[in-house]
């Protein structure tokens, strides 16, 4: 126990004041354990591991691993909903790598999906969405590109010429 202070005592800053880390993790790391540290330390990271959008609506529970091993474990997420789940699965490799490139060893293999839409997700990290401007034209305008897609017999593709040519004359009188 004395060996432990006198190693962190040695990390204190120039101030003389300890890092919160250094005082805290030997403790932790007594407490959860091997497996559980490598957990702790996935949640800690899981912004820059998952990425910002994915991290605002998912939650990394418990790595597990089969005995004694430390590879090839399945991290076991929770996700917000089932949108959010299927992203999840869709990014599932990209996930793992990062995991695998974080630990530098491969963890993790697998990644196992839960929705909890009860679980407390960080709202708080708004996902930068552009903003919708207002596309304004005049009558004439509007009459212009009705008559340029007037021989446009499928109703969706002809809402969306609409809707460009009004976005193109908006952006013109930039």
């Amino acid at each position: 126990m004395m060996k432990d202070k006198a190693q962190y005592a040695e990390k204190r800053t120039a101030s003389g004041l300890n890092t919160l880390a250094s005082e805290t993790m030997p403790l932790l790391r007594k407490l959860l354990g091997q497996k559980g540290m490598m957990a702790a330390d996935v949640l800690i990271f899981w912004a820059q591991i998952a990425g910002e959008e994915l991290a605002a609506f998912t939650f990394p529970e418990k790595i597990s691993f089969r005995g004694k091993e430390r590879q090839k474990g399945v991290l076991q997420v929770a996700a917000a909903n089932g949108a959010v789940a299927l992203e999840l699965q869709h990014r599932e490799r990209f996930v793992l790598e990062k995991v695998n490139a974080f630990f530098g060893y491969g963890a993790v293999s697998e990644l196992r999906i839960r929705q909890s839409g009860g679980a407390c997700f960080r709202r708080s990290r708004q996902i930068n969405q552009p903003q919708v401007k207002k596309i304004l034209v005049s009558g004439e305008e509007q009459n212009y590109i009705e008559q340029l897609t007037g021989g446009v017999n499928d109703g969706d593709l002809k809402d969306s010429l609409i809707r460009l040519g009004k976005s193109v004359l908006s952006q013109n009188r930039k």
